[in-house]
């Protein structure tokens, strides 16, 4: 059966893929890494690579060089967090036929993936919207958005719950790795690590967290500004945001 390769970084989006993927009932391999890709798509045949644009290792357009290098023709899709027009211009001409925006909706994949894949079913397993509770309003939108993220699952809480848990994960580490970074005064590192928390967050219809990673982000790329005081608003909006994770999974 043909098969899709899926590199990303971010632990969240590759869980999503995948399952969604399984939804599509399309075979899938998943790697976390740029090198990895390059060495499954290597070693095994896929009828289509979907890959991260910044990734660990190698990114996604140097693993596409290197695979057209060695004469591998797979066609190749790129997603990103964030897709300026032109970073699309620049990923299209670096020979991927398609980019995508994450957070990704089921829809939005099934309509990419049909030129390659007979898609047998995106019906969604089971949708338990009244079943999630609402959680606390911020200035900066809802902190979950149950309405905004089941819809990209294909309506499947299950699928969301799994995503959600392992967003918990990824919160509980904020404080650290924020004060490290603003120690750092490292504005690259902090700005990739916003980049991969607003698409977890956007996965997860965490909306407050991911307007407070727009904000910093903006702020970094305006003033330079590094410093922790600049990081204190997040990692209020992402505490808050895991205690409201922390409460559905009781």
């Amino acid at each position: 059966m043909p098969r899709i390769l899926i590199a990303d970084d971010n632990p969240l989006s590759l869980r999503f893929l995948l399952e969604a993927m399984t939804q599509l009932g399309i075979e899938a391999d998943g790697v976390e890494d740029g090198a990895a890709a390059l060495e499954h798509a290597t070693r095994q045949i896929h009828a289509l690579l979907l890959l991260d644009n910044r990734m660990p290792k190698l990114s996604g357009p140097e693993v596409l060089k290197r695979l057209r290098a060695a004469g591998i023709s797979t066609p190749a899709i790129a997603t990103s967090a964030e897709v300026t027009p032109a970073l699309r211009t620049d990923l299209l001409a670096a020979g991927f036929a398609q980019v995508l925006e994450k957070p990704l909706s089921l829809e939005t994949l099934e309509n990419a993936l049909r030129p390659y894949f007979a898609i047998t079913s995106t019906q969604p397993t089971r949708s338990d919207v009244g079943n999630i509770p609402t959680a606390d309003i911020t200035k900066f939108g809802p902190l979950l958005d149950d309405a905004a993220a089941l819809p990209g699952v294909g309506g499947d809480a299950t699928i969301l719950h799994a995503l959600r848990k392992l967003l918990i994960d990824e919160l509980a580490a904020i404080p650290d790795e924020f004060a490290r970074l603003s120690q750092s005064r490292d504005g690259d590192a902090l700005r990739e690590r916003l980049h991969r928390l607003q698409a977890s967050a956007g996965f997860c219809g965490a909306s407050a967290l991911v307007a407070a990673c727009i904000r910093l982000r903006t702020l970094i790329d305006t003033t330079g500004d590094v410093a922790q005081d600049s990081t204190v608003e997040l990692r209020q909006i992402a505490s808050a945001t895991l205690v409201a994770l922390r409460g559905l999974s009781r």
